[in-house]
Formats: C-alpha cells, structure tokens, sequence
C-alpha cells in the first residue's frame, strides 16, 4: 500500500534537500525516504509541529510537491502522536525539522554527481537482505549504501570466509568509491558488508 503525501518546504531547506539528493546521485524521494528511516524513532511535540509550520508557512518562496510513501512508514508515521494535524503536516514539519539541523557529516553538492557501476563478491545473507529491505521501504539500494558511506563506523569486522559469496552490481558515487578505496586493513567488499550490517542494525531497532 502507498500513500502520496503532500509536503511544503522552507525555499532554504528545499535547496538543502537538492544538494544532498546532488552529491548521493540520487532523487528527491529517495533522500527523504532515508531521512525517515534513520530519524524513525525521533518525535515532534505539539508545539514543535505547529513552529515548523509556520515558520514553512511564513517563507514567500516555499516549495510544494508531491511524494509517495509505502506501508512501512505508514505504520511508523501514523502510529506516532500526530495531535490535531494531518499525516501530511506532520511530515511536512518532521522533515523541516531535520533539515534545519547543522549537520556538517551530511554532504551537499551543487551539481548531480554521475554513478559509477562497480562488481563485488559480498555476502550472499547480507545481499539478500539489503534487496529485501530495499525492496521493503521503497529506498533503492544505490541509495542505501551511498547514504551509509558518507559516515564512518565505530569499528570494521574481517570477513568470514566461510560464507556464500555473491556477484552484487553496485552503482557508487566517485566520493564513494574514495572512501571504500581508503583502507589498508579491509578489502573493499569488506568495507561494504560492514556497512550492510550497519542499516540491518539500525533497522532492527
């Protein structure tokens, strides 16, 4: 089941949104999408809604569109306690809020960076679930991981060679592929499994 939402955005956070959907090559949809997903446990207070609001509303320049969301964050969005506001408004003012954090670790970029098709032999568990999950919450799996690598982990984990290994066509940004290239230790398959278990991890949160 999907729903289309009805959002408003402040003219300064949509162009925000636009430089972050630019450096992760991917689309409007998608980086929102991941933003729900990473800030799922997060809640606004009645009057944190309604001081999003307005502060959208005030803004002569403010962008309206569309987007489509899936079951999976229909039950978490709806679920939450939205007071007397629609689902549309509280998403609308839930987003604004996260983009009005300074987050400098969230990369921006003016230009839409090109993708780059790379093969891996990774896990096959761990490939079969990032398909599924991608499948699952509507956020494609170049966005994903490209969203993942612009973070680094705690700590790293070595294979084990024991497991099915499987040919996985990944499509990476060059900021991507720069940090996938940047250990010594690990191999570049490695990194990404890593990185796999980390969304699984959040997800099963």
């Amino acid at each position: 089941m999907k729903e289309r939402i009805y959002l408003k955005m402040s003219d300064s956070n949509y162009q925000k949104l636009i430089r972050r959907v630019n450096y992760l090559g991917s689309t409007r949809t998608n980086v929102i999408l991941m933003s729900l997903f990473l800030y799922q446990d997060s809640d606004l207070t009645e009057e944190q809604v309604y001081d999003n609001l307005t502060e959208i509303d005030f803004d002569t320049e403010q962008h309206e569109f569309y987007f489509e969301i899936n079951s999976y964050f229909l039950t978490i969005f709806k679920n939450k306690q939205r007071y007397l506001f629609s689902l549309d408004e509280y998403l609308a003012a839930f987003l604004n809020a996260l983009l009005n954090e300074d987050d400098d670790t969230c990369k921006e970029a003016d230009t839409k960076q090109p993708k780059i098709r790379r093969v891996y032999h990774i896990d096959e568990s761990l490939e079969q679930w990032l398909s599924s999950f991608s499948e699952e919450t509507g956020i494609v799996q170049t966005t994903l991981l490209n969203y993942s690598f612009m973070y680094r982990l705690p700590d790293y984990q070595k294979r084990s060679n024991e497991s099915n290994k499987v040919k996985k066509g990944l499509f990476l940004t060059q900021p991507s592929l720069d940090y996938l290239q940047s250990f010594e230790d690990y191999s570049v398959a490695e990194i990404i499994e890593n990185h796999i278990k980390a969304l699984k991890g959040i997800a099963a949160t």
